[in-house]
């Protein structure tokens, strides 16, 4: 404790000595704003040091510990990002596709798919077609087979008419 007094008392000297030998003027202002400035960082200390112990880390470690919570990761929100977009993509193009094969207006299907991402290449896992109402003229195992044929992944049809269009 004798070494913090004695460090807060060399600063008021120094700090004190300088600005009775700086000029009058701007510069003196000067060595006044930083003479306090170093006091305020001497009488700091204590508590830099009690926070260190308290949690096993410094000062410095802790503002570091804070700036990694807060950092964002902006490329892996842009990635994901791009993925859905395009998963959302993907599915208006099945359904558009369905739409002009099955001769079947915009309201009549709805299609939702589960992808899967293998070194940056989505894949379509599964589609689920909700047919609404108005598809009933549509056999559903023609549309099965024509999902397995042009996408090789399974499929499975839902008639839904309380299904979201």
């Amino acid at each position: 404790m004798s070494e913090y007094w004695m460090t807060l008392i060399g600063v008021c000297l120094l700090g004190s000595l300088l600005q009775i030998i700086s000029p009058e003027g701007d510069l003196k202002k000067y060595v006044r704003l930083v003479s306090a400035f170093c006091l305020i960082l001497a009488l700091a200390r204590p508590l830099a040091q009690f926070l260190g112990e308290k949690g096993g880390l410094s000062l410095g470690d802790r503002l570091e510990e804070m700036w990694e919570l807060e950092s964002v990761d902006y490329e892996e929100i842009y990635y994901q990002n791009l993925l859905s977009g395009g998963e959302k993509y993907a599915e208006e193009k099945i359904k558009s596709l369905l739409l002009q094969e099955f001769d079947l207006n915009e309201d009549d299907v709805s299609v939702e798919g589960r992808f899967e991402t293998k070194n940056d290449i989505i894949s379509i896992e599964e589609l689920t077609l909700y047919l609404h109402e108005t598809t009933l003229s549509v056999d559903p195992r023609e549309m099965i087979a024509y999902v397995n044929e042009t996408w090789s992944c399974p499929c499975t049809v839902i008639y839904d008419e309380y299904a979201e269009k």
